[in-house]
């Protein structure tokens, strides 16, 4: 029974980087265009970042019922990917002060949002897999 709700945890976190990345692809997509619609950039940034806030409580979360996690090289990963991604968030946000001169940076930004959030989606499979071997055992 612990095991499945370690594993749910996880699959959270799992779906929460999804999200994170599908949104940061979609603002990729409409920044390609030199005419695109700032509000709707603004509200997709606005809703990945309550998206990242989402993925931080879901870590918090699991770290507080897994305590032992926070030795974990891959726990660790985790946590340093969503950092990462609270950070490039909150630059996008700065970005969009001006947008149209910025959307060359914002639309980076948002690809970089997006491989973070691939990237955590691995590392939370790497630990969801050693989770699922070791509760196996």
């Amino acid at each position: 029974m612990v095991g499945t709700s370690l594993a749910a945890d996880l699959n959270s976190i799992m779906e929460h980087a999804k999200n994170v990345q599908m949104d940061a692809q979609q603002i990729s997509t409409a920044l390609k265009s030199k005419n695109f619609d700032t509000n709707e950039v603004k509200n997709k940034i606005e809703a990945t970042q309550g998206r990242i806030n989402n993925l931080k409580e879901a870590v918090a979360a699991y770290e507080a019922a897994n305590p032992g996690a926070a030795n974990s090289e891959n726990w660790k990963a985790v946590k340093d990917r969503v950092t990462l991604l609270e950070i490039f968030a909150s630059r996008k946000a700065e970005l969009l002060t001006d947008a149209q001169r910025n959307r060359s940076m914002l639309r980076a930004h948002a690809d970089g949002i997006a491989k973070r959030a691939v990237s955590l989606q691995e590392t939370t499979a790497r630990l969801q897999q050693v989770s699922t071997s070791s509760s196996g055992s």
